[in-house]
């Protein structure tokens, strides 16, 4: 192989899709697993009533909020990623199909 092709081994790529999907989809549940948790501890205010629980509590929480918003926005993204692998690789598998199918010459095979 030259540095001037890409060679996509279609069952290679398929079998890598299929364990990213996996992984994500198993990487999603944990993460609604554990949101729920933390959603589950915020609002059994752990931190006490006391001006040093609630002091902790002002601080905490806004920024909390903002890191419980954010992760399933970094799964969202982990996601997008591995669709966008797989429509990349079968971008690239139709158009060697495209570009196999103007072939009209018969190619003798030295084999």
């Amino acid at each position: 192989m030259s540095y001037d092709e890409v060679y996509v081994d279609p069952a290679a790529a398929g079998n890598g899709i299929r364990s990213w999907q996996a992984a994500a989809g198993s990487l999603q549940d944990q993460v609604q697993a554990k949101l729920q948790a933390i959603s589950a501890a915020h609002s059994a205010e752990p931190w006490g009533g006391d001006g040093t629980g609630g002091s902790f509590a002002g601080t905490y929480l806004p920024s909390a909020g903002n890191v419980v918003a954010g992760i399933p926005q970094g799964v969202d993204q982990l996601n997008e990623l591995g669709d966008n692998a797989e429509l990349a690789i079968q971008k690239s598998l139709d158009s060697d199909a495209v570009q196999a199918d103007a072939v009209t010459v018969e190619v003798q095979s030295g084999l």
